[in-house]
């Protein structure tokens, strides 16, 4: 038996591992899969997906989390995701699927900090080959692949985070995965023309130039069929980089004029459908309730709120901004500071207050 997307197991022994022994009876822990302590997480392989190539082989034992419902296919055998995998064995040494690192903590080494053990630092146990076994390193909790382009010719900047990335050597391609939690599926020129993968295209090309890029959509709704796959070529990568371009000017050339030349709030009321002043929302002030004292929607911008920012200290430049405290933190060259927004124009002065009250009857 085979399937294209997924591996097919079978548990390498008992489904659970619940019994403990007590003298000469075993006692039963636990006979749900609600703690992952009892389950037994480990399988043997029985075939691979065909739809993409895998290092894991047939006969392999593998480790990864449990899960029911779509994955079970009979007391024995069990359909499972790329994803759901993180170790495999062979030769009695377990390695770890590629883009997978597992980290052994260590032992607190500050006498005076309480917590048991250091944080974000650990030996390697368990290596897809990047680092080496007992390797001394450091990793951010729950990370994704940041990635920063500043490109000169032609001039545009690209910044943003990939869920995750696999290299593969002998194909010498680059599989870029992004998790979609979406209720539909890309279709036609909104999967043709996908800027999201090809910016992750154009990202692979400029920072691993030796491999071919693979954008694959995951979607965690579609289980039978997940994936949607895109492959971009030289040409068409190109023409992205002049529409970046024409993008990056509009953006370093947009004014105050431009800013007030184009709000909805000016435009006429539709016929049907939902635009133009409608898009400010009904609601005069902040919190405003419905007579069924549920809030009144308006557009997050229409009133005044402070905000935080993290202020270049030289020119006065906002580097990054959050609406919640606690997000950003200060760093050299830089400094915190609350600053507020007065609101849109077109709610925030008197001299608009006659054809706002107009709107609004």
């Amino acid at each position: 038996m085979k399937a294209p997307f997924d591996f097919v197991i079978e548990p390498k022994g008992e489904r659970y591992n619940n019994t403990t022994k007590i003298g000469e009876k075993n006692l039963i822990l636990n006979t749900e899969i609600y703690n992952h302590q009892f389950v037994n997480r480990e399988a043997i392989v029985k075939s691979v997906p065909t739809a993409f190539e895998t290092k894991i082989k047939p006969g392999d034992t593998v480790k990864g989390k449990e899960k029911n419902s779509r994955s079970y296919f009979n007391e024995n055998t069990y359909f499972v995701k790329e994803d759901q995998i993180f170790l495999y064995k062979r030769n009695n040494n377990w390695i770890a699927v590629d883009g997978y690192c597992f980290v052994q903590p260590i032992k607190q080494r500050n006498e005076l900090n309480q917590d048991i053990e250091e944080e974000c630092i650990g030996i390697v146990e368990y290596t897809d080959g990047v680092y080496k076994k007992n390797e001394l390193v450091g990793f951010t909790p729950f990370s994704e692949y940041e990635f920063v382009i500043e490109n000169k010719e032609p001039s545009y900047n690209m910044r943003g985070f990939i869920d995750k990335t696999v290299e593969y050597e002998t194909e010498k391609e680059l599989v870029i995965s992004d998790y979609k939690t979406s209720k539909a599926k890309f279709q036609g020129k909104d999967l043709e023309t996908n800027v999201q993968a090809m910016m992750y295209s154009l990202v692979a090309k400029k920072l691993w130039p030796k491999l071919k890029p693979i954008v694959r959509f995951i979607f965690l709704k579609f289980p039978r069929q997940p994936i949607q796959e895109l492959r971009f070529d030289e040409e068409t990568l190109n023409g992205f980089e002049r529409y970046l371009q024409t993008v990056f000017d509009q953006v370093n050339n947009f004014d105050e004029e431009q800013a007030v030349s184009n709000f909805a709030y000016d435009k006429p009321k539709p016929k049907k459908g939902f635009g133009g002043p409608l898009m400010c929302g009904f609601a005069q002030k902040p919190g405003q309730l419905k007579k069924d004292g549920t809030p009144m929607w308006h557009c997050p911008y229409k009133f005044a709120f402070d905000y935080y920012a993290l202020v270049d200290d030289k020119t006065g430049e906002i580097a990054k901004s959050a609406l919640e405290e606690g997000v950003l933190s200060e760093k050299e060259g830089y400094s915190l500071k609350v600053l507020s927004y007065e609101g849109c124009p077109k709610f925030n002065n008197k001299a608009s207050q006659a054809s706002k009250d107009d709107f609004l009857d």
